[in-house]
């Protein structure tokens, strides 16, 4: 678990800007799509695609990694 984490931070620290927003507003600030999207000032579909590649990036990294 402790692995898993330090591979989620050092992905994190990588990502795009934009990436890590849409991570921090959905899953630490608990906002939905459409908040994070009027946050963001982008569509809810780009949120999700954002959310959708990030997501999919650090399970690609650190799952591997583990």
């Amino acid at each position: 678990r402790q692995e898993l984490l330090g591979c989620v931070e050092r992905r994190l620290r990588t990502m795009t800007a934009d990436r890590q927003e849409v991570l921090r507003l959905r899953f630490w600030a608990g906002l939905s799509t459409k908040e994070t999207a009027r946050v963001m000032r982008k569509g809810e579909s780009a949120v999700k695609m954002l959310l959708a590649r990030a997501v999919a990036d650090l399970r690609e990294r650190c799952l591997d990694e583990t």
